[in-house]
C-alpha cells in the first residue's frame, strides 16, 4: 500500500525528521554507546520494539533515529545500555515485573504510575488519522465522532494511549463499539488492504517511511485532523532502578534537547 498524508505543518517537520532517518541508515553510528562493551556507572536493560524508522533490528542490532537518540541521551547520563528487542506492551510489563529496566514512548497513566518511574519528556509524540480514499472529504469536515457515527472504521492498538481525544471516545459505550482492536503495531494497515478498516491513529513519519518501502499503490490519506500532540517520556522499573539514577536521565535528556541536532530534527 502506498500512503499519502497531507497537513502542511505535520509534513514539513516529519520530512526533516525522515531525511535524519536515511541519513542515520547510511551513516554510521558515531560517539554512540555500544550497548556491549562500553564502561559506564550504570548498567541498563531497555525493551525496543521493532517500529522503524524510529527503531529496528538489523542482524540483531538495534537502529532507528530513536535508538541513536536514547544512546545520546544515555551517554550524557554515563550510562551502559542492553537493547533488547520486545513488543511495546510486552516491555511495559517487564518494566513491572523488573525483568527489564525501562522502555520509550511512554504516556504517563495513573496505572503506569503505580510500577514505573517517568523521566521528563524526550519528545514530543504526534498522531494523526488516516483514511481510505472513500473518506477523504468527510474526514476533512467533521470529527472522527461523526465519522464513527456514519459507519466509519477505526482500527486502535489494544492498550496504547492515544490521547484525550480518543480516551473520549473509548470511554462512550456506543462510540467504543464501533471501534475495532488489533494487538500489535503494523496489524493496523494490514486490517485496511485487507479491506476491513477504513482508517488508522497514525504516526506520520511510519506511515511516510512505510509508502517509501511499499510498490502497491493503493492510498491512505491524512485527514486534517491531528489526533494528538503529547510529549512522551521513558519509565523506569521501581523495582531496579532509583530515583537517582532518573533523575540522572532528567539532566541528560535536559542537556541533550538543547544540542543543535536535537533543536533541528526533534523539536516541533
Amino acid at each position: 500500500m502506498s500512503f499519502v498524508y497531507l497537513g502542511k505543518s505535520v509534513q514539513f517537520y516529519r520530512l526533516q525528521l525522515l531525511c535524519f532517518a536515511v541519513l542515520l541508515v547510511l551513516t554510521p553510528t558515531s560517539n554512540a554507546i555500544d550497548e556491549t562493551t562500553s564502561p559506564s556507572s550504570c548498567n541498563l536493560t531497555v525493551g525496543v520494539a521493532d517500529w522503524p524508522p524510529y527503531q529496528y533490528f538489523e542482524k540483531g542490532k538495534a537502529k532507528g533515529i530513536q535508538v541513536e537518540l536514547i544512546r545520546q541521551i544515555a551517554q550524557a547520563a554515563n550510562c551502559r545500555l542492553e537493547i533488547v528487542n520486545k513488543r511495546y506492551f510486552q516491555s511495559l510489563k517487564a518494566v513491572e515485573d523488573g525483568t527489564i529496566d525501562f522502555t520509550l514512548n511512554a504516556t504517563e497513566t495513573d496505572s503506569r504510575r503505580r510500577f514505573g518511574l517517568f523521566s521528563v519528556p524526550y519528545r514530543n509524540e504526534i498522531l494523526v488519522l488516516y483514511a481510505r480514499r472513500s473518506f477523504r472529504e468527510k474526514c476533512n469536515q467533521g470529527s472522527i465522532e461523526k465519522l464513527l457515527k456514519e459507519g466509519f472504521r477505526l482500527g486502535l492498538q489494544k492498550r496504547m494511549v492515544y490521547g484525550p481525544a480518543i480516551t473520549r471516545i473509548q470511554n462512550t459505550p456506543a462510540l467504543n463499539k464501533k471501534i475495532t482492536y488489533f494487538e500489535h503495531t503494523g496489524q493496523d494497515i494490514e486490517f485496511v488492504k485487507e479491506n476491513n478498516l477504513d482508517g488508522i491513529v497514525e504516526d506520520p513519519v511510519m506511515i511516510s517511511y512505510k509508502a517509501r518501502m511499499s510498490t502497491n499503490q493503493d492510498k491512505l490519506y491524512s485527514c486534517q485532523i491531528v489526533v494528538s500532540s503529547s510529549p512522551v517520556s521513558l519509565i523506569f522499573s521501581k523495582k531496579t532502578v532509583s530515583p537517582a539514577i532518573v533523575k540522572r536521565f532528567d539532566q541528560a535528556i535536559q542537556a541533550v534537547r538543547q544540542s543543535s541536532e536535537y533543536q533541528k530534527y526533534w523539536r516541533w
